[in-house]
Formats: structure tokens, C-alpha cells, sequence
């Protein structure tokens, strides 16, 4: 038994020492692994960052191989699923060797005071000589949208998106965007009904769109008409209340408190009621009770002055009339002033 018991502090030690080594040999290759594996991340980290500094130099052909190389030699990380989406998106715009994706890279790096109507024409001379293919149709797109919204140009907005309307495989969602740009551009020129003719050719299904084509084609017939008919109630107060507008007991009658408090409530309260209903209203129907309550303050004053001279029923009646039409004539204004015609056309 003492034998035994004196044996076996060296057989524990022999039977250890293999674990321990292989212990010592599994930790020493840990390290070397990890390095590898952070030397592969650096660089697939630094190859993407040059196929982007490629992009943003307007260089797409070097940002293909800088792409390619990392697929190549990197295993699949994030970097190399982002190059490989950055790869079929440069190849599906390989038209002409790259030359013109190039040119539409130097003007999208282009900063707003960088972009003139010098560079504009220059840069629309060349999409003249571009292939067929995506570039072609997002460069399209760049100059209508330059010309109409950076420049405010309608004419050339209208014709720059007429060309990109008639390029070959455009996608719905681009047909749409070239319409609805050269639709805007003719009610800037003042042809909204024209505009609104087009779209509906068109066929496109965007009733809000639709809408707003509408009312611009209602503006543009409804805001002189409006105009008009406010003129006349003018002149016809004025024809109609002769020089006893001018006098005390007109102005006395014309502003006594009942017809101020019935004007209040005519004219306030609506407004109170609106704003409880939803605050950001508040100012359209402010706005629509002052344009609506000017030609009826101003019927009252005329009418008090009749009164004064004793005026007949034709002149009362004729009074009556225009104040209507010029209360439907600045209630016009002011919707179509907010926008709320094409929400009531919807």
C-alpha cells in the first residue's frame, strides 16, 4: 500500500504533461489566427474605402477593380457582400466603356454653386452622344431636374423631360417622375390644361397628381374671372353708394354694434370652431372669414348710404349681387391660394 501511494505523484505528472503541452501549443496558435483574421478585415476594409474614393473621383472603371480584387481576395465579410452589389451596379452602367457614367459622376459631385447653366449645356451636349442604357436615362433625368427645380427654367425643364420621357426601358417609376416633371413645367408656362390633357393620355395612376392638374387647369380659368368679378363689385360700390359713403351717419349706421356683433359671429366663431377642430387650420380659415367678410363689411357701408339717399330696389338688388359674386370670387382666391382646390378635386 506505501508503495503504491509513493508511486503515484509521477504517474499524475506523466499523465499531465501531454495536456499541458497541447494546452501551450493551442494558445500559441490562437494568436497567429487572430491577426490573420484581423490583417483580412484591414484589408477588405481599405479596398472598399478605394473603390469609394474611385467612385466620388468620378472614376468608375478603377472602382470596378478595386471591387473585384476584394471579392477576390477576401472571404465573405460585409465588405465583400457591399462590393459585390457595387460591382453589378457599375457593370449594369458599363455603356461606352464607363466614359459616360464618368461625365454623370463629375456633375452629381458637383456642389450648387458648382453646377451652372454653363456646365448644364456642356453636359447636355454630351448625353447627345451617350449609348443607349442606364446612364443615359439617369443623366436624362439630372437635366430636367436641374433645369426646372435648380434654375427655375420651365421651358427647358419641359424639354429636357420630354426627352427623357421618350428614352427606351424606361421603369414605371422613372415614367412617372418624367411626367409629372413635364406636367409642372407646362402649368409654369401657363398650359395647365394642356398638362392635364397629357397625364391622363398618360394613363398614369396617381390620383393625387391628378388632382393637383386639375386644379391648376381650374385656377388658371377661375383666378382672372375672380379677379374680375371682385373689380366689378368695387366699382359698383362705389357707383352705387355715391358721396353719402363719405358721411357720418352712413358710417355710424353701416358699423353700429348689432351689425359688428353679427359680423363677429358670422365670421369668428367659425374660425374658433376650426381651430378647436385641428390648430393647423387656423390660418386658411382666418384668412378665408377676412376675404369672405371684406365685400360684406363693404355691402353694409353701401348699403347704409342707400339708405341715406333713399335708393331703389334695382339698386339694392344689383348691391346684393355683387356682393355674392365677390365673396365666391376671394373665397376662390384664397382656396386656390392653399392648395385646397386639388384636395376637394381628389
Amino acid at each position: 500500500m506505501a508503495r503504491s501511494h509513493n508511486s503515484s505523484p509521477t504517474a499524475s505528472a506523466k499523465t499531465s504533461s501531454p495536456v499541458i503541452v497541447a494546452c501551450v501549443i493551442a494558445c500559441a496558435s490562437v494568436a497567429p489566427a487572430q491577426v490573420r483574421a484581423d490583417d483580412v478585415h484591414e484589408r477588405a476594409a481599405a479596398l472598399d474605402r478605394a473603390g469609394s474614393l474611385a467612385e466620388r473621383e468620378a472614376d468608375p472603371a478603377r472602382a470596378l477593380t478595386s471591387y473585384r480584387f476584394l471579392v477576390a481576395s477576401t472571404p465573405r465579410t460585409r465588405w465583400h457582400r457591399r462590393a459585390e452589389r457595387r460591382i453589378a451596379w457599375l457593370q449594369a452602367r458599363s455603356e461606352g466603356g464607363f466614359a459616360p457614367l464618368a461625365a454623370l459622376m463629375e456633375m452629381q459631385r458637383l456642389s450648387r454653386r458648382e453646377l451652372t447653366i454653363a456646365r448644364l449645356r456642356g453636359f447636355e451636349r454630351k448625353v447627345r452622344l451617350f449609348p443607349e442604357g442606364i446612364v443615359r436615362r439617369e443623366s436624362r433625368a439630372l437635366l430636367a431636374e436641374a433645369w426646372l427645380r435648380r434654375f427655375g427654367r420651365a421651358r427647358e425643364g419641359l424639354l429636357a423631360h420630354e426627352a427623357w420621357l421618350i428614352e427606351p426601358g424606361l421603369r414605371p417609376g422613372e415614367r412617372h417622375r418624367a411626367a409629372w416633371g413635364a406636367a409642372q413645367a407646362r402649368v409654369a408656362l401657363g398650359d395647365a390644361r394642356t398638362a392635364l390633357a397629357r397625364w391622363n393620355e398618360m394613363g398614369i395612376d396617381a390620383p393625387v397628381e391628378r388632382a393637383w392638374l386639375r386644379a391648376a387647369a381650374v385656377a388658371q380659368t377661375g383666378r382672372p374671372i375672380a379677379w374680375a368679378v371682385i373689380v366689378l363689385f368695387v366699382v359698383v360700390s362705389l357707383g352705387l353708394g355715391r358721396r353719402e359713403l363719405l358721411g357720418r351717419s352712413a358710417l355710424r349706421r353701416a358699423f353700429s354694434a348689432p351689425r359688428l356683433g353679427a359680423a363677429s359671429w358670422a365670421g369668428v366663431v367659425p374660425v374658433l370652431i376650426a381651430w378647436q377642430y385641428d390648430s393647423s387650420l387656423l390660418g386658411r380659415f382666418a384668412c378665408t372669414a377676412a376675404a369672405a367678410m371684406a365685400p360684406v363689411a363693404t355691402c353694409s357701408w353701401v348699403a347704409a348710404a342707400q339708405s341715406e339717399r333713399g335708393a331703389g330696389r334695382g339698386e339694392r338688388w344689383a348691391l346684393a349681387v355683387v356682393t355674392v359674386l365677390a365673396v365666391l370670387g376671394a373665397g376662390f382666391l384664397v382656396t386656390e391660394r392653399f392648395g385646397a382646390l386639388s384636395w376637394w378635386l381628389q
